[in-house]
Formats: structure tokens, sequence, C-alpha cells
């Protein structure tokens, strides 16, 4: 199977191409509909978009902008430690459950404690900050 690369980007009834490393740092132009559209190329094959992550039992994805979103799966009433630290705060942790009610508390940067209401079984953790 060969690979295919996007030639542009379609916007509304707007379609872009996609600059390429020759075009980085310039300036360019497109026309539509007697609109001017104008940004500034920054070599995309070559740019980092700002998110790092790390994928397993226990994962994160963080986006440039500062939010992180943590996730992993737990069993039993117990502490989960985060991947990774939120430098500023957890704002929200939505567990989902194979059965009964679930509770989260001790929410810290770091993890929280979860529990399940049967204390047999488990679920999915996911947790927002920044």
């Amino acid at each position: 199977m060969s690979k295919k690369f996007l030639n542009s980007i379609k916007t509304g009834d707007v379609e872009f191409p996609i600059p390429t490393a020759a075009d980085d740092g310039k300036v360019l132009e497109y026309n539509h509909a007697g609109k001017k559209y104008e940004f500034v190329s920054r070599g995309l094959d070559t740019v980092s978009f700002g998110i790092s992550s790390s994928f397993g039992k226990n994962s994160y994805v963080q986006f440039s902008n500062g939010l992180i979103i943590q996730f992993g799966q737990v069993y039993y009433t117990q502490n989960i430690t985060f991947p990774i630290p939120f430098p500023n705060a957890c704002l929200s942790i939505v567990l989902t459950s194979y059965s009964g009610a679930t509770y989260v508390s001790n929410v810290s940067k770091t993890g929280a404690t979860v529990k399940w209401s049967d204390n047999n079984k488990g679920g999915y953790y996911v947790a927002l900050g920044y």
C-alpha cells in the first residue's frame, strides 16, 4: 500500500494548499470568493506541534497550551498516581465503572483515591488538568 499525503486543507468552502519546507518563513496568500487569506508558513514537515505523550496502561497527552489529559485503568479501591504530575491543578477526574457506583477523593496534582461501591471491580479514569 502506498502512502497518500494531503496536499490541501479544506475549511468550510475554502481550500488552502499545504505549504512545504521550501515555503518556510514565507507569507503565503490565497484568494477565494473575493477574500484574501494570508499566513506565514513554518515548514510544516519539520515543526513540532507541541504535543508530548506516553501510552501504556496509564497514559497521558500534554498539549502546548498546558492542557494535560491523563487516563488509565484501575482495579478495586486504590490510590492512583498520575503518569506525570499536573504542574498547577487537576481540574476533573471522570471514572467509568464495570459495575456499581464510583467515588473520587483526595484529588491532588499527583493522583487521587478512587473507590467502587462493590470493592471487587474496577474501571477506567480520565483526568484533566494543567
